[in-house]
């Protein structure tokens, strides 16, 4: 008996078993569900198919190939029930579309459904093997292409509209003022940090400020000298500094010999690109040091004298 070898084991469309463990699990392929469930409600041209050669489906297919005709066999036979043609006739309908689409919204504002929802929802969360089944179908879709180009549009749409915008700015504000929420996500970043291969993200960095310093530089300035971000940074700074523990933590950081090497390069740096800022910053210092008052403070701290 002359047996096709598999051809459907490296199918990334999906699995009949969702068990990633399973040994013997049955890829299934993108079937044409549509075109036969046309047929069968009468929409699609009357075509009659041909067979040639007919065989029985034992000596052509692989068994795991066999066992995915049979899934594919089961799911027609359920979808081609008269419960699910009536369903599908009446989604057609654009009338009966819009109400029921209303009529989901209307029950997904209500507290009590939303409630009910979330609880069911948690239930299968908290299930390992749901759980892992769930998150694997959800990278595997998020993989596809067309997925990903729909979520891209979505979001521009979104975002391109200010009311939703807005919503989406102060829900993210609000949320990220939750500390439960800055815990776990400050533990997420510092495991990536530890775990993740950074190169590829370093020489994207890289790569992008060579190519576009001079902009990303204005961006930067910009953003600095807004009144609004440096009131911000000053509270900010204002507050980490009043802790005794963060305070200790920043001066260390900031008298290490590898952060003055740093920031001495980056000065540097700084002055050879902008002649005129050294010149700035030389006749600033001569100004101060003429004053009285300054130049007595500072050699009061570098001599320690009273």
């Amino acid at each position: 008996m002359n047996r096709h070898k598999p051809t459907q084991k490296n199918s990334s469309f999906g699995w009949a078993n969702d068990d990633p463990n399973h040994a013997a699990r049955v890829p299934i392929v993108n079937y044409d569900y549509e075109s036969v469930f046309q047929h069968l409600d009468g929409d699609a041209p009357d075509v009659k198919l041909q067979t040639r050669n007919p065989q029985p489906l034992i000596e052509i297919l692989s068994p795991n190939e066999l066992q995915h005709a049979f899934s594919v066999a089961k799911a027609i036979l359920r979808r081609a029930s008269p419960r699910s043609r009536t369903m599908r006739a009446a989604w057609r309908d654009p009338l009966l579309r819009q109400k029921w689409i209303a009529a989901f919204a209307r029950a997904a504002q209500n507290p009590e459904v939303r409630r009910k929802k979330s609880a069911a929802t948690r239930a299968v969360w908290r299930d390992p093997v749901k759980r892992q089944n769930r998150m694997a179908a959800i990278l595997q879709a998020a993989q596809r292409p067309e997925v990903q180009h729909k979520r891209s549009e979505t979001a521009r749409a979104g975002w391109r509209d200010p009311v939703k915008r807005q919503k989406w700015v102060a829900a993210a504000f609000r949320v990220g003022q939750n500390p439960e929420v800055q815990r776990k996500k400050s533990a997420s970043l510092r495991r990536a940090w530890q775990t993740r291969d950074r190169k590829k993200a370093r020489e994207v960095i890289l790569k992008l400020w060579r190519e576009r310093r001079p902009e990303l530089l204005a961006k930067m300035r910009a953003g600095i000298c807004s009144s609004k971000n440096r009131r911000r940074a000053s509270i900010h700074f204002l507050a980490m500094w009043a802790n005794p523990t963060m305070r200790q933590k920043t001066l260390a950081k900031r008298l290490t010999p590898e952060s003055r090497l740093r920031q001495s390069l980056a000065i540097q740096r700084h002055f050879q690109e902008h002649p005129e800022e050294r010149q700035k910053s030389a006749e600033r210092a001569r100004a101060m040091w003429r004053d009285p008052a300054y130049r007595q403070r500072c050699s009061q701290t570098l001599f320690g004298r009273k």
